[in-house]
């Protein structure tokens, strides 16, 4: 992060970045032709180095928690995905999308493609993983903090829907509110399951 600090202090004195470094380049060109204040590249850089600290669960419900929120991220992408694509936005993977030949242009207009299906399946199978791994540690939560865990139910039950629809994440029915989630919660919370 340093090099990062020393190009932006140089580029804020009117020192041209080097020839070989595109991004600060154009970092260059923002701070010269619109007045991008170095005081913000600053502090992107030091969020950035912030997050690159590892940071190590203190307890297993945190643990839990952590792959809990990682599933609803997911699924909220999934879920999105339709609502987005008429909009004209297209916030799924990249690297998904490339990996099994999808098109963003065909997810726009809205075209259920077998592609677009098989990156679904992939990205659901990825918070699946973490659903999973948010079970085996949340065996080891006991007391009040269980109740907590109750926010994977949700996920699971539109990863459910998502596969009942063949990964069809443009379906419209998948932007439905889930009518029966809240008996599934009672129905858990009766039979202690939760």
């Amino acid at each position: 992060m340093s090099f990062w600090k020393g190009l932006i202090d140089n580029m804020a004195n009117g020192k041209e970045p080097p020839t070989n470094a595109p991004i600060a380049t154009l970092l260059y060109y923002g701070i010269c032709s619109y007045g991008l204040s170095p005081a913000f590249l600053y502090r992107m850089i030091e969020a950035r180095r912030e997050n690159l600290e590892v940071n190590q669960f203190g307890t297993v419900d945190e643990l839990a928690a952590s792959h809990i929120g990682m599933a609803q991220g997911i699924c909220t992408v999934l879920r999105a995905t339709a609502f987005h694509a008429r909009r004209g936005e297209v916030y799924f993977p990249l690297e998904l999308i490339r990996k099994f030949g999808a098109k963003e242009s065909t997810i726009v207009r809205g075209q259920v493609t077998s592609e677009l299906k098989e990156a679904s399946k992939a990205l659901a199978n990825v918070a699946h993983a973490h659903l999973k791994e948010a079970s085996q540690a949340s065996q080891k939560v006991t007391g009040p903090e269980r109740i907590a865990l109750t926010q994977s139910i949700p996920c699971q039950r539109f990863l459910a829907r998502l596969r009942k629809r063949d990964y069809n994440v443009l379906n419209p029915r998948l932007l439905r509110k889930d009518g029966l989630l809240p008996l599934s919660l009672v129905s858990r919370k009766l039979f202690g399951l939760l």
